[in-house]
């Protein structure tokens, strides 16, 4: 652990815990915006501390202070006791500290081992050593249990491994500090089960973990000290063993406003998952599909190639009513994916065929699906669906650039697509400074908010969703589900893909699991345990009356 070997000499809490980061009054400002505003917070060694907030609370924008990725207007940070001046990400890990971003920084052409060395790649006699480095890197996947294929592109890796690409390219630097931003956003329960116990090893072996979430409930089981954010300012710390989710969700949303959760958290008391999904089942679309309903959508023995190390679907077969909310799940990389991709025509089928309003869809064009009311948010949209440096008003148009309203004659009119954006982020409370700003101006969690705003703007009749509420905070999470259910209401059918199984049985009518490409599972959710729900995740389910209707 080089981080400290120069300072051994730690300041101590109070309390006698060793300060192995401390903040004095740090401020940071982008424009008239302040995103961190007279911060001082200690970290201990040894501690997994957890930093909560509301999108644009500016959880992110502290921890690339900590990280080297801009200077603080004002305030000091030290490390290991003395000040210092993180001028770079470089400045940063060579004291120790290491971040794994919220939207995950690989080189997708690049093999894993490649990824994990650059910038960092063992020599010997001035040329390169793969060797010492295979053989280092090979010891640290057998001892966190990682199943990486060191030689497959890091583009062909599910999720979750191109996630241990970053741990590894920090445990391969010896970090001592690891900041996780968001790490659970796009993985499943059991792996998000096996992050946990990789961050509870690291800790028992002496690192620090700082871990960014806004999931009160994975929170509190994992974090020794929460810190909470509010609009750039701490509202404060707490150990774990003394407070509770209803008291961290007053802090993140104010006293002086009530939560949405504490309705659904009494007097201190955990909250239900529900709640923490941001949904209420009592309001939720809970009716299965009418055996005497019209679908609007039809698949039927859909079947497609796999792709990278997303498995293929093999004869997938079921229904979707106007107005329906059908929800699936499943482990990273067994198919959820490749469905999405299927119904929005980005995936050929190898055989069956999809029906929408009434038409044989099958072999449509992306552009013409979407022209017939059928929309995708892809569950990382800042990879697929987004122009970083392009206006916050551009990444809302895209795709709806062509609509009478907006301009004539291939020209648009510039105030009525002003008012038409600053509408459609309104709808989800997507806080920015100007539409003019670049799009990497937001906090992670607003631009998701404003790609679900883009794909729900317009004449939508079935919109299909993965990941939807990835990053948002509870609010967010709320709003969002509420918004999807007055689309319901309105006759829009919505195909949720989710990991989160909390939010499948909050949000869906019927909720359906996927094992290795197949629809292992489907059950109106009234009927459906959530024991049943776990043993289809892990492919103890009935294949045979998964393409049922109902």
């Amino acid at each position: 652990m080089k981080a400290f070997a120069l300072n051994r000499q730690f300041n101590h809490d109070p309390g006698g815990a060793p300060v192995v980061i401390r903040l004095r009054r740090v401020s940071k400002r982008f424009g008239e915006i302040w995103a961190n505003r007279d911060i001082s917070l200690t970290i201990h060694q040894g501690e997994i501390h957890a930093l909560v907030g509301e999108n644009g609370a500016g959880k992110s924008t502290l921890m690339g202070l900590l990280y080297g990725h801009s200077r603080p207007d004002a305030g000091a940070i030290e490390v290991g006791g003395v000040a210092v001046r993180l001028a770079s990400p470089r400045a940063a890990i060579a004291l120790g500290i290491g971040l794994v971003h919220q939207d995950l920084l690989i080189f997708p052409q690049l093999s894993a081992l490649r990824n994990i060395l650059i910038g960092h790649e063992p020599s010997r006699w001035g040329w390169i050593s793969e060797t010492i480095a295979r053989r280092r890197i090979t010891s640290l996947c057998s001892e966190f249990n990682f199943a990486i294929d060191l030689d497959c592109p890091a583009a062909d890796l599910p999720y979750a491994q191109r996630q241990q690409i970053e741990l590894l390219r920090l445990l391969v630097r010896d970090a001592s500090v690891l900041i996780l931003d968001e790490p659970t956003s796009l993985l499943a329960a059991p792996e998000i089960e096996r992050l946990f116990e990789l961050l509870r090893r690291l800790r028992r072996g002496g690192r620090t973990v700082i871990f960014v979430s806004h999931r009160l409930n994975e929170v509190f089981a994992l974090a020794d000290r929460i810190s909470v954010l509010r609009r750039g300012r701490l509202a404060g710390t707490w150990e774990r063993s003394a407070t509770t989710p209803a008291a961290v969700a007053r802090a993140i949303m104010g006293e002086d406003e009530p939560s949405a959760l504490d309705a659904a958290i009494g007097n201190g008391q955990q909250a239900p998952p529900q709640a923490l999904a941001g949904g209420d089942l009592a309001a939720g679309n809970t009716a299965g599909m009418s055996r005497k309903a019209v679908p609007l959508l039809e698949l039927t023995m859909v079947s497609t190639a796999s792709l990278g190390q997303e498995t293929g679907l093999e004869r997938v077969s079921f229904q979707v009513a106007a107005g329906e909310i059908i929800g699936f799940g499943g482990i990273v990389g067994n198919g959820l994916r490749n469905l999405a991709r299927a119904l929005s025509g980005f995936l050929p089928l190898t055989s069956g065929r999809i029906v929408y309003a009434g038409e044989d869809i099958t072999g449509a064009s992306p552009a013409s699906r979407i022209r017939a009311g059928l929309r995708r948010l892809p569950a990382n949209p800042d990879e697929e669906a987004a122009l970083p440096g392009r206006p916050i008003w551009e990444n809302v148009v895209l795709g709806h650039h062509r609509r009478r309203d907006l301009g004539r004659a291939g020209i648009m009119r510039r105030t009525r697509v002003r008012t038409w954006v600053e509408q459609r982020l309104a709808e989800l409370d997507v806080v920015y400074g100007r539409v003019d700003d670049p799009l990497q101006a937001l906090s992670g969690g607003n631009r998701q908010k404003l790609a679900l705003a883009r794909t729900l703007a317009g004449e939508v009749r079935l919109v299909v969703l993965e990941q939807p509420t990835r990053g948002l905070d509870f609010r967010a999470r709320a709003a969002c589900h509420q918004q999807l259910r007055r689309m319901s209401g309105g006759g829009v059918a919505v195909l949720l893909c989710s990991h989160d199984l909390d939010e499948l049985f909050a949000l869906s009518g019927r909720l359906g699991i996927f094992f290795r490409g197949r629809l292992v599972g489907l059950e109106s959710v009234p009927a459906l345990d959530r024991q049943t729900a776990a043993r289809w995740l892990l492919g103890a389910g009935d294949a045979a009356g998964a393409g049922q209707c109902c």
